[in-house]
């Protein structure tokens, strides 16, 4: 089994609306990113040079997930959406538990600010193929 680190990650990100590198900017340092990403921008319009943004005019949730997976070169993929802010040491933490796991899915919680929509948590898993860590917020 392969040692993974933070290097392997990569989180793919569904978003819409970027038109300039500054927005990008301002997208990562909201999510506070701090590991390799690729951005699928849904976008009429976009001057964007940051060769991990992938603009399209192309609508649709699942079609960006799809490229993002199609386009990704590491070895751990974290399915993102644009309004998720990770802690710090996410990277540090999936790379420890995809080490810990023998498994191809595994599910991380992220901890909701917003009292209207909390965390939600799935019943623990036992499968060949999924993993969930209750207890295991990125």
């Amino acid at each position: 089994m392969k040692d993974y680190t933070e290097e392997d990650l990569q989180v793919l990100v569904s978003t819409q609306h970027l038109k300039e590198d500054k927005d990008v900017q301002d997208l990562l340092e909201k999510m506070n990113m701090k590991s390799h990403y690729l951005i699928i921008n849904q976008s009429e319009e976009s001057k964007i040079s940051n060769p991990y943004v992938i603009s399209r005019k192309e609508k649709g949730l699942s079609k960006s997930r799809n490229q993002a997976i199609q386009f990704s070169d590491k070895e751990i993929l974290l399915l993102a959406d644009d309004d998720v802010r990770y802690a710090s040491d996410y990277a540090k933490t999936i790379a420890k538990y995809h080490n810990e796991y023998e498994d191809d899915i595994l599910c991380f919680y992220v901890e909701s600010k917003n009292k209207n929509r909390p965390t939600k948590r799935l019943k623990t898993r036992k499968s060949r193929f999924f993993k969930s860590n209750a207890n295991c917020v990125i």
